[in-house]
């Protein structure tokens, strides 16, 4: 499988850390629904992804260090969350111009 499209699904409550398993994923978008608590540590296997849209989810605290591994990245969204603090340096270190879209919190 290599894309999930959940947006506007009517999801809640937290990702499940399984998830991280499909490393074949390249696009998952989970906008727009109610998932909550913090990110999958486990996201940093899906090290072939290439889109990741978590925006409009009531989601609390910072980007897992692990997340660091996400170098492929190219839409990034946390846009509309309470997610806060620094990206971990990896993807801090992909310029603005590497991303195609990048939204990170209400700042």
């Amino acid at each position: 499988m290599e894309q999930i499209d959940l947006g506007n699904s009517l999801l809640s409550g937290p990702i499940p850390e399984s998830w991280g398993g499909m490393t074949g994923l390249l696009d998952l978008r989970l906008e727009r629904n109610q998932l909550s608590g913090s990110r999958p540590q486990s996201f940093g296997q899906l090290t072939q992804l290439q889109g990741l849209m978590l925006d409009n989810n009531p989601l609390e605290g910072t980007v897992p260090a692990e997340w660091g591994a996400l170098i492929n990245l190219r839409i990034f969204s946390l846009y509309g969350t309470q997610v806060s603090g620094p990206l971990p340096p990896a993807l801090e270190d992909i310029p603005a111009s590497g991303y195609d879209r990048l939204r990170l919190g209400d700042r």
